[in-house]
């Protein structure tokens, strides 16, 4: 969510919508652009600790109502001059 060259620090309640809970991740870094995901408030969730393979990505639990069902939501960030691997 950062312009590359940033001059300033961005907080994450610059991102706050009414209604929704924003999981953030890599805002703090210097190095990352960082990730957001939305998600609606009267909706359950949880962020989801996950290995290093993806560097910057955020990975979110939704559960239902009954918390029963349950659906992982993913938002990965893959650099267009990454290579393949």
């Amino acid at each position: 969510m950062q312009t590359k060259n940033l001059a300033y620090q961005v907080l994450t309640s610059e991102f706050d919508l009414e209604g929704y809970t924003a999981y953030c991740q890599g805002l703090e870094s210097k190095n990352n652009r960082g990730l957001l995901l939305y998600v609606k408030s009267n909706i359950a969730a949880s962020v989801v600790n996950t290995p290093d393979t993806f560097q910057e990505s955020i990975f979110v639990m939704i559960k239902d109502s009954k918390h029963i069902n349950k659906l992982l939501i993913g938002n990965i960030y893959r650099n267009p001059k990454s290579s393949r691997k």
